[in-house]
This record gives C-alpha cells, sequence and structure tokens, in this order.
C-alpha cells in the first residue's frame, strides 16, 4: 500500500520539471509566451487540485472510512469546478490558448501513467524475483 502511495507523491515530485521542460519546448517550437503561459496555468490548476484531493482522501482514509466515498465524490465535483473556472478564464482571455491550457492539465494525468507504468514493472520484476 505504501509503495502505491508513493507513486502519487512521486508523481507530484516529477510534475515540475515536466512542466518546466514542455514549457520551455512549448516556447521555442512556437515562439510565443501566451502558449506557454496557458500550458503553466493549466499545469499549475491540475497540479494543485490534485493534491489537494490526495490530502483529502489520505486524511479521510485514515480516520473515517465510511465517510471516505462521500468524500471522494466531493473532492472530484471540486476539482471539476476549479478546472472549470480556469478553463473558462483561458477560454474569455483573448490572449491564452484553450488547447495548451487542456495539455497543462492532462500533463499531469499523463506523468501519474508513466510513473504507474515504472512502478508497476519495477514491482513486477521485485515479485518474479521473490517467486
Amino acid at each position: 500500500m505504501n509503495k502505491k502511495l508513493n507513486m502519487i507523491e512521486k508523481t507530484f515530485l516529477f510534475m515540475w520539471p515536466v512542466m518546466i521542460v514542455s514549457s520551455l519546448l512549448i516556447f521555442l517550437i512556437g515562439h510565443d509566451a501566451d502558449f506557454m503561459l496557458s500550458f503553466i496555468l493549466g499545469s499549475i490548476t491540475s497540479l494543485l487540485a490534485n493534491s489537494l484531493h490526495y490530502r483529502v482522501l489520505k486524511n479521510t482514509g485514515m480516520k473515517e472510512i465510511s465517510s471516505f466515498r462521500s468524500k471522494m465524490v466531493m473532492m472530484y465535483f471540486v476539482k471539476l469546478i476549479i478546472y472549470g473556472i480556469v478553463l473558462y478564464f483561458v477560454a474569455t482571455s483573448e490572449r491564452m490558448n484553450l488547447l495548451f491550457a487542456f495539455g497543462g492539465i492532462f500533463s499531469y494525468y499523463i506523468t501519474l501513467f508513466i510513473i504507474s507504468l515504472i512502478v508497476s514493472n519495477k514491482l513486477a520484476k521485485e515479485e518474479r524475483k521473490d517467486a
């Protein structure tokens, strides 16, 4: 169980370098700082919303198992509201780009998926060695 929790925490740590490198690539390829800022806004929004989600559910899961499901559903709604507010701001702004903001939001999930694959491969190798 602890290794799965570490996977989420590793995602938070790896998200910062992914965000910085991706932002620099977007700026160097697109030559537009607004594209880069849109991506950074989406990335930070996703990172903060998922960090809030993780912390609330981690504390709830350790204390009150009966209210875990209701808090989990509530946190998904909170995340959707946060994403909606940020995407509305980006869509109504003349300078921001909606596609890069979406890309920033999904960059967290892409990073989580890649780290999940790496961690699951390591766990599978450890299980084969133990067997």
